[in-house]
């Protein structure tokens, strides 16, 4: 090293930090590294504007906390990064960045933190990871006057140690109840914070996920909820954009366009680059409060129809291929509009139910009958069993409901299931027979052993020991998981993501892309199992928790139909083959409706037609879609 290079070190070390908003910051100094940027290089805060408030409120000394929600696609996450370089250069102090795990913390401390710390040249040389004796570590930063603690909620350890001043909790939604048995992550954090009254804050940000226990939800509307209004090319009049405004029918010439809702003129997505512009970089675009909240809680939503990374057509394709399907639905809301997403649990009548049953068995299936699987529900004294056929867009048919009498401890009762799974086989109408592809079977409760035995050794065959997990999110199928103790693998159940899909499908009917269809053997007691449970949802201590049980007054109802019906779905989604199958005659049904429909009339597009999509157009065409048996006794009773 020169003595050049160690008087320029030196000055900047004399040098107070400049004085500016971290916004300003970002702009002037900030580079974008190539492990965390698809455009590695100059930071450019013009190109999102919608994030220059978020940014640069945590400089107004009466805001202590902002709650961000938002949805992919929007520049969060480098927004997150540019506070953390900021404060380390221009305001350092001790600083807590909270990721919903010890992993991802690791992940966003080697990929995020270190590259932005080497890459950006006034925070070059400020964070020493090359010597032991530094102290420094993945998951602690020191630099000059401040420090960087990266922290898992699920670990109570990391998060009771020194006093911190700025805490950045990173997808709230993702975080654990409890940190261990310590209690809420973020309060145990803010606990931290208690000594620096005057100039504490705390941002956090994060991806909704279900109505009614979403953390960043709720905290969002403590604040003064403030929508991003931008103009409309046409009338000059403020509006936020809401996905409700767009064109998602894809036989309109409008298919991609949002709807001024003041003077009812459509607008392309070429024109949402000039809408997002704030005073700062020429346009008139501005965060507005709409409820009243104390000065010291801001609350902010961004959602993908105003990002520059992701175009209107592709959102409104996005959501045709999601529609119908409400786990497909949930992660549209979520990820694409930053908005929780309710399930239909709708009471249901099982007598209506009943009373809607057809007729057709296991040896005159519908020949949209692709897959069959099986949902096994295990107790001290017998297995049930539910078999299910599949067919595009997962509509359902129940094929028959059984119960094998006899503790499963006792090899005779087991191999009595193994027999049923081997050896039934079903017809469709057209003569096609089909066996069952898939079986998951519950190892709750008493009897998880002999689930083991039971499983072990038949992976081959797609039979595996499942287990309900109602963490919140949680896949209908999340994962397997090898015991290797046991010398099986275990399939991980999303019991209330299922639950409330299945609910969802049995209020609908007929309505959705997946209707449920039940063949006349089915007893009235089955339906009073399918339907004998509610979702309770509430807060407790500042904590979402989430509950299925009986409903009152259905003591007399047992739930295993319920379960099985999870196992089976559940059992389905493993299948990748299958459901890949189960798309392609999807899209092949959806193709053939198409082609059978009438041509519309053509007539003169008018401005009236245009604005309210009276006419379709018979000049431009619709855009394509984007891409990508033993002695067992039947009949659906309860008496073995």
């Amino acid at each position: 090293m020169n003595i050049q290079t160690l008087k320029r070190k030196a000055l900047a070390t004399l040098m107070p930090p400049p004085d500016l908003l971290p916004s300003e910051w970002a702009d002037r100094y900030r580079r974008l590294s190539p492990e965390s940027s698809a455009e590695p290089g100059r930071f450019e805060m013009d190109r999102t504007p919608y994030m220059r408030e978020i940014l640069d409120c945590i400089k107004e000394p009466e805001v202590e906390t902002v709650w961000f929600t938002k949805s992919s696609q929007v520049a969060a996450s480098e927004t997150a990064n540019n506070l953390v370089g900021y404060l380390a250069d221009c305001d350092p102090c001790p600083i807590m960045v909270m990721q919903p795990t010890i992993e991802m913390t690791e992940d966003y401390s080697k990929d995020r933190v270190t590259p932005m710390f080497r890459d950006t040249p006034r925070l070059k040389g400020k964070i020493d990871d090359r010597k032991k004796k530094s102290g420094n570590t993945i998951r602690h930063k020191a630099f000059p006057g401040g420090l960087i603690q990266f922290v898992g909620a699920n670990s109570a350890a990391s998060l009771a140690s020194r006093p911190i001043r700025a805490l950045i909790s990173d997808e709230v939604d993702r975080y654990p109840a409890s940190a261990g048995k310590e209690g809420d992550p973020i309060k145990l954090a803010r606990a931290r914070q208690t000594t620096f009254i005057a100039n504490r804050f705390h941002y956090a940000t994060g991806t909704p996920t279900v109505k009614g226990y979403s953390r960043i939800e709720k905290g969002v509307q403590e604040g003064d909820m403030r929508e991003y209004r931008v103009p409309c090319p046409r009338c000059g009049e403020h509006f936020a954009l809401e996905f409700e405004q767009f064109q998602s029918d894809r036989e309109k010439e409008s298919y991609g366009q949002c709807c001024c809702p003041n003077c009812g003129d459509w607008i392309e997505e070429h024109e949402r680059f000039e809408m997002i512009r704030d005073e700062k970089c020429g346009g008139t675009a501005r965060w507005v409060p709409t409820k009243f909240a104390p000065a010291s809680v801001r609350s902010y939503r961004i959602w993908a129809g105003y990002s520059p990374f992701k175009g209107w057509v592709e959102i409104c394709d996005e959501w045709n291929e999601a529609k119908g399907d409400q786990e497909l639905e949930k992660v549209f809301h979520n990820t694409v509009l930053g908005r929780s997403y309710a399930f239909s649990t709708a009471d249901l009548d099982h007598e209506h139910l009943f009373r809607s049953r057809e007729d057709y068995d296991g040896q005159s299936l519908p020949l949209g009958v692709e897959i069959i699987t099986a949902g096994i529900d295990t107790q001290d004294n017998r297995f049930e069993i539910e078999i299910v056929a599949w067919g595009a867009g997962e509509e359902s048919w129940s094929i028959e409901y059984l119960t094998i009498e006899g503790d499963p401890e006792k090899k005779t009762t087991r191999d009595q299931l193994d027999r049923l799974l081997a050896d039934s086989v079903y017809r469709r109408t057209d003569g096609r027979e089909l066996r069952i592809a898939a079986a998951f079977v519950d190892l709750g409760g008493h009897r998880t052993d002999a689930v083991y035995q039971f499983a072990r050794g038949k992976a081959f065959r797609h039979i595996h020991a499942s287990k309900g997990s109602n963490v919140p999110g949680q896949p209908i199928f999340a994962r397997f998981s090898d015991q290797k103790k046991e010398r099986v693998r275990i399939a991980i159940v999303g019991t209330d993501t299922a639950k409330e899909v299945i609910y969802s499908r049995l209020a609908k009917g007929s309505e959705t892309s997946a209707p449920c269809h039940f063949p006349l053997s089915y007893s009235v007691e089955y339906f009073r199992g399918l339907t004998a449970e509610e979702c309770i949802k509430k807060w407790k201590s500042g904590t979402p928790s989430v509950k299925w049980q009986k409903k009152k007054g259905e003591e007399a109802a047992r739930n295993e139909p319920l379960d099985c019906r999870v196992y089976a779905l559940a059992a389905l989604r493993s299948l990748p083959m299958a459901l890949r199958r189960l798309r392609r005659k999807e899209a092949a049904q959806a193709k053939a409706a198409k082609e059978q429909a009438p041509a519309p009339e053509t007539q003169p597009i008018t401005k009236a037609a245009r604005v309210h999509d009276e006419v379709k157009p018979a000049s431009r065409p619709a855009p394509k879609p984007s891409r990508d048996r033993g002695p067992f006794k039947r009949g659906g009773g309860w008496s073995i």
